[in-house]
């Protein structure tokens, strides 16, 4: 039996309870609020109920709103294994400081890009050398031990029996035909002559380029990538756009492609054929109107004929109101979300590898959006770095080991195109794709899935920690 975790807040404030919920869940033990008696106490221990009752039996964190970097445990000072129940460091504050973004408030306009994403080199992450350890997760791992130690037993595992880690594949469905734009309309409406003129240029360019090519379907890799990952018996979520670029809201960084195209409704048939996943891929402009997700969303449901429960944004663009943009989703009906990363580096955007709940910054409450976070991209390496499949593998499989270490989740994001050797343009993109694939199948203890099933087990741990409340 796991024993229910009866918890006590001197200031209770929904934040701290968003914290504190995520720890127990995570750690995988069933909690209850109380107002005597608690096992957890956060809050001042000379003041309130807590300065009745005795230090053994029950953990206690003091809050302190400076503490967002436990030197000591990050670097693995000797003295962190004499602690027992009274911890000394405000490790919910910090905790919530990472998962809400707290410590990237308030920074300059240069510390943003043209998709206003977060320049990593501007980031918190980045200043203080923490972006390549998920430091929530050291923080989580701490206070199993002392849970385990003070609680005499362990909670419910965070992942299927016999594994100790989670990564997620996933695909960009961003270019598959490199030639879309020759099905594209003759006239965009709602646009200028210029553009028109431009585009049509393009167009021309395009038709040279099909009538030289020896294989213009090089870029359309579903069926290669598909049987790469079934042949150590995983499985992918590919996201796909159901709004392009001639879109009445449409944007030049949208894509070409047309989901009501046939070759669209075969590979629709054949990836849910295969037990793997679609999700959305939200247009670039999604995130400035609600109703934006709605239509995108019914419209690519429409097509696959199947309901769509995750999504990507394009770019990883949640515009300048990401809690709105969240909302949005949630009101769409999309129950989880995997956009919160680098663009132009490897790392952990949050200082996170697990999946959380979502924070409502403007309500103030916790809201039903699943985040699982990115940790990698293809492009991380090969558009930002010019790297090679040697050098690049070292890096990825440092980083799983970490997430393998911490107990973690990490989200592998590789495009469409660049996911199998099958062109001269990616090749060496699809190799190490190939290659990370191998990587992971032989590490029986890392379990590598889509990013639906990794939502139904979470969804079913939950309702399981629920049920074993006392």
């Amino acid at each position: 039996m796991i024993k229910t975790i009866h918890y006590q807040l001197e200031n209770d404030s929904p934040l701290d309870q968003y914290i504190i919920e995520f720890i127990f869940n995570i750690l995988g033990y069933p909690a209850k609020k109380v107002t005597s008696n608690p096992d957890f106490y956060y809050g001042n221990l000379a003041l309130g109920p807590a300065k009745k009752l005795s230090t053994n039996g029950f953990i206690i964190i003091e809050p302190n709103q400076n503490d967002l970097i436990w030197n000591e445990l990050v670097e693995n000072d000797s003295k962190i294994a004499e602690i027992t129940n009274k911890i000394p460091f405000d490790l919910i504050h910090a905790i919530g400081a990472f998962l809400t973004d707290k410590v990237n408030q308030n920074l300059s306009e240069d510390s943003y890009d043209c998709d206003q994403l977060l320049l990593f080199v501007k980031s918190f992450q980045a200043s203080n050398q923490i972006a390549n350890f998920p430091i929530v997760n050291l923080y989580l791992n701490f206070l199993k031990k002392i849970f385990e130690e003070v609680f005499k037993g362990s909670g419910l595992p965070l992942w299927p029996e016999g594994f100790k880690a989670a990564i997620g594949l996933s695909h960009d469905v961003d270019s598959p035909d490199k030639y879309a734009i020759l099905a594209a309309p003759l006239i965009l409406k709602n646009r200028s002559l210029k553009e028109n003129l431009y585009f049509n240029y393009k167009r021309f360019k395009a038709l040279i380029n099909r009538i030289k090519d020896s294989n213009p379907n090089d870029f359309w890799l579903f069926s290669q990538i598909m049987a790469a990952e079934a042949k150590y018996g995983f499985s992918s979520t590919f996201f796909v756009c159901s709004a392009n670029r001639f879109d009445s809201y449409g944007s030049s960084e949208d894509v070409l492609y047309d989901i009501k195209r046939s070759n669209f409704q075969k590979v629709f048939s054949e990836i849910l054929h295969n037990q793997f996943e679609i999700g959305l891929h939200t247009s670039y402009n999604a995130c400035d109107e609600a109703n934006r997700f709605v239509l995108e969303k019914k419209k690519l449901e429409g097509f696959v004929k199947t309901k769509v429960y995750g999504s990507r944004h394009h770019y990883w663009h949640l515009g300048d109101n990401s809690n709105q943009t969240f909302i949005n989703q949630i009101k769409s009906g999309l129950e989880y979300d995997t956009s919160l990363a680098f663009n132009e580096s490897i790392g952990f955007r949050r200082n996170v590898a697990l999946p959380f709940y979502i924070w409502d910054s403007r309500n103030r409450t916790v809201s039903k959006l699943l985040e699982l976070p990115v940790f990698l991209m293809d492009g991380n390496f090969f558009s930002h770095k010019g790297a090679n499949t040697v050098n690049a593998m070292k890096e990825i499989v440092k980083f799983i080991s970490i997430i393998k270490a911490t107990n973690g989740l990490g989200v592998v994001d590789w495009h469409v195109r660049t996911s199998f050797p099958g062109n001269k343009t990616y090749q060496e993109w699809g190799k190490c794709y190939l290659e990370l694939l191998d990587y992971l199948s032989q590490d029986k203890e890392i379990w590598v899935t889509n990013l639906r099933n990794l939502q139904i087990w979470l969804e079913q741990r939950n309702q399981k920690l629920k049920e074993m409340v006392d």
